[in-house]
């Protein structure tokens, strides 16, 4: 009997990383996702995250934020998973190692490819768009960048707002030394990278990897789902013809407001119902979000407005703290609140926190 009780406590399971995950799965999501969903919370639209959550099938609920970021995790996007607060550089592996491995199938050699590949893209081809998109002239950054701030942010921050994000995205320039190129040397390096992609792509494969998606093909929609919409690489980018069919692809199978069935039907999803009512909810956000309000852009420019699908999670739990609380407590009326005049009180609150929004901006 001892013996029985030591090996039964010292075998090891046989696939410890599995494991490991679906207990982790078990304990946020209660096996249930439409109780406790994935939140993903963005300032402009998240296209990277977005697109890998879709790939993997997880349900998310997807929130558009009036503030550049929050002090918990810095410049959104930013993944709420269960008693997780993740910033935007560590959700995709988070996803990867809690959630669903998409790349579990491909080969040594195509992971080594694959990181490569998102190398290029996030260190090369996302700093050449930001230099694109400020070295613009005045007329084009204030369509797709001061216009979509001042939608969202209050009055004051709307103001400083641009000068920050420009401040910030000429630091990340100026490390590569791009702040001294001119938009035609940006072009011809950006022309440069893309023709190599446009070679990895063929005439055969869907993705960069055959016919499934994998973690890069999220890295690199998101980055053409961003460069799309820029004033220069709008003109340079259709002539591509691969990388252009590789978007236009994600966007029918995975974007749209009904995915179709066959897409869904070949994935092993643990709540399909429940992936497609988020899917349908999150194009509705998208389609509200200021950013992709610009003219130039493709992605759930017209979705049709659905109800939140989570809703019944919050009256649960409303239900449940109500049933919760002791009787004395329900039957004690809430004490008068002092009153305080609401133009000084709104003057000072603005004043501090336009002083903390902006040393913050500036320091990370």
């Amino acid at each position: 009997m001892g013996l029985k009780w030591w090996n039964k406590a010292n075998s090891k399971p046989e696939n410890k990383k599995e494991t490991k995950k679906q207990a982790f799965q078990t304990e946020v999501s209660i096996g249930n996702p439409k109780l406790c969903p994935v939140t993903l919370t963005q300032f402009q639209p998240a296209w990277k995250e977005q697109a890998y959550l879709r790939f993997s099938g997880i349900p998310y609920k997807l929130i558009n934020s009036k503030f550049y970021g929050c002090h918990a995790s810095g410049f959104y996007p930013q993944l709420f998973d269960g008693h997780f607060v993740l910033p935007k550089d560590e959700i995709m592996p988070h996803l990867i190692d809690k959630r669903v491995d998409i790349d579990k199938e491909l080969t040594k050699t195509q992971l080594f490819e694959s990181k490569a590949i998102k190398a290029l893209v996030e260190e090369v081809l996302d700093p050449l768009l930001l230099a694109l998109k400020w070295s613009s002239k005045d007329h084009i950054v204030k369509e797709t960048v001061v216009r979509p701030m001042k939608k969202v942010l209050p009055n004051l921050f709307s103001m400083i707002s641009p000068s920050l994000d420009e401040y910030r995205s000429m630091k990340i320039c100026k490390v590569r030394n791009l702040n001294q190129l001119t938009i035609e040397q940006l072009l011809e390096k950006a022309d440069e990278y893309y023709g190599a992609l446009e070679i990895r792509l063929d005439d055969n494969s869907e993705f960069l990897f055959g016919g499934n998606p994998s973690s890069v093909d999220a890295v690199l929609f998101g980055h053409l789902a961003n460069a799309l919409v820029d004033f220069h690489l709008i003109t340079l980018l259709p002539k591509f013809l691969f990388l252009t069919r590789f978007f236009n692809n994600i966007v029918d199978q995975y974007f749209s407001d009904s995915p179709p069935l066959i897409i869904i039907s070949q994935k092993s999803f643990e709540d399909k119902e429940a992936y497609v009512a988020s899917i349908a909810f999150a194009n509705h956000i998208n389609q509200l979000n200021a950013f992709n309000q610009i003219e130039a852009s493709r992605i759930c420019t017209e979705a049709a407005p659905v109800k939140d699908p989570f809703a019944k999670k919050r009256a649960f739990e409303d239900e449940f703290h109500e049933m919760a609380m002791p009787t004395e407590q329900k039957d004690v009326e809430p004490k008068e609140k002092t009153r305080i005049d609401g133009v000084t009180l709104g003057t000072g609150i603005t004043f501090f926190a336009f002083m903390y929004y902006a040393t913050w901006f500036l320091n990370i």
